[in-house]
């Protein structure tokens, strides 16, 4: 079955396979909607769900085997952590007050990586910027216009530059919990009992939600989905 850019399968002779092969709808209850809190939905609440012949209701819990985290991934993602922990101690509060203002240009640069599968850094993001002033000028009119916007340009790079070291220990601390976080999508998609796959060709879960001990929920969105998507997944053709 194919509900967004991924399809998903199971083997024939599996309980999932059976439930997709005879029932006539799927449906995934995951969140419950508290009007001012989202919260992944409790089993207390899933139990209370009837059954229904011809509707595969489909719990998204997965139980997370421990053995399909092997001492490489833990030493690879405790090494990423620990290098993110390093760089986030050494961000002193003028680090943070550098960058403000630069939200959507530093999202904008690093959806632009992941299109194109490079890494994000300080260089990169002034030649982000620099793409982002040509097609401006070419949108206005008149010369006084141009000319405004080149030098309110100039003084944002003339920023950046003055600030390069603290951009620069922002897009590691972003390097290093961007790896960390791949490594756990690929041990959690080893537990899932579907096949996942884009225009043929296996590639794993679209994300997983992490819920801690206190019921916080985070997302984890592996980067070949998240750059299917903003290349040419379902998603973008329909914003297109």
């Amino acid at each position: 079955i194919t509900p967004n850019s991924i399809t998903y399968s199971a083997p024939s002779d599996s309980a999932e396979g059976i439930a997709m092969r005879k029932k006539k709808l799927g449906i995934v209850v995951h969140t419950k909607d508290a009007l001012t809190d989202a919260k992944p939905l409790d089993d207390k609440t899933r139990a209370k769900f009837k059954e229904h012949p011809e509707v595969n209701n489909i719990n998204p819990t997965m139980e997370v085997n421990p053995n399909n985290y092997t001492p490489d991934e833990q030493k690879e993602f405790l090494s990423h952590m620990n290098q993110a922990r390093k760089t986030y101690a050494s961000m002193k509060p003028e680090s943070m007050d550098a960058l403000e203002g630069h939200n959507v240009n530093l999202e904008g640069h690093v959806n632009d990586m992941v299109r194109t599968g490079g890494k994000a850094s300080t260089d990169g993001y002034m030649k982000h910027m620099a793409n982002r002033l040509n097609k401006k000028i070419e949108t206005l009119k008149t010369q006084s216009a141009k000319d405004k916007y080149i030098s309110q340009h100039a003084d944002l790079i003339n920023h950046i530059t003055q600030n390069k070291e603290h951009f620069d220990k922002a897009f590691k601390l972003h390097h290093h919990l961007k790896a960390a976080k791949e490594v756990l999508n690929g041990v959690v998609a080893k537990n899932s009992p579907y096949g996942h796959s884009m225009n043929g060709v296996e590639s794993g879960p679209e994300g997983t939600v992490v819920v801690d001990k206190e019921g916080n929920a985070s997302k984890f969105v592996p980067n070949t989905f998240s750059s299917y998507n903003l290349t040419g997944g379902r998603f973008q053709k329909g914003n297109s």
